[in-house]
């Protein structure tokens, strides 16, 4: 067996247990706190939702103490909404380019003689693993579009009840 046989059996193996760790370190983070970011983040996005209809002028609020206090309140548990979906669906993106880098590697593994066994195993190893997305309680995926779709529902809904209000105002 050559030495560059047995670095590339270590690097490869060294690997495998790495990202088996890493795979799943993450998956019991996902079952210890889906439940929790859930809630929090149905929190969050209600407060959002009322922060931007506070925003369009929808309601009054009477003590300026209070306003500062509640608006400071909201804008951070806002902010706090998108971050949590932006770096939880970094997850996904990251574990999509090592899966992406692994798979053309176990490519040109395969490729020679001497390391044929190593791609196939490590492609094996990869083909067993499910891909890394975190969920909010397994109903909310994290993925790049749920941001988008959020802000995107946050706009309309908030536009509707807008578009509501004027007619009310206009019928009275």
């Amino acid at each position: 067996m050559s030495v560059c046989n047995i670095d590339t059996r270590k690097k490869v193996s060294d690997f495998i247990c790495c990202y088996q760790k890493i795979h799943q370190l993450t998956m019991l983070t996902e079952q210890a706190l889906s439940t929790q970011v859930f809630f929090n983040l149905a929190s969050q996005f209600a407060l959002t939702f009322s922060y931007l209809a506070l925003w369009l002028g929808m309601y009054t609020e009477r003590d300026p103490v209070f306003n500062f206090e509640s608006n400071a309140f909201k804008a951070l548990q806002s902010m706090s909404f998108f971050v949590v979906t932006v770096v939880a669906s970094r997850v996904k993106q990251s574990d999509q380019a090592v899966r992406i880098k692994v798979k053309e590697l176990a490519y040109q593994l395969r490729l020679s003689s001497n390391t044929i066994e190593y791609g196939n195993s490590l492609q094996m190893f990869m083909d067993s693993k499910e891909p890394l997305i975190l969920t909010a309680w397994g109903i909310f995926k994290f993925t790049q579009s749920s941001f988008f779709n959020t802000i995107g529902i946050l706009i309309t809904y908030n536009l509707l009840l807008l578009q509501l209000e004027s007619k009310t105002v206009a019928d009275t």
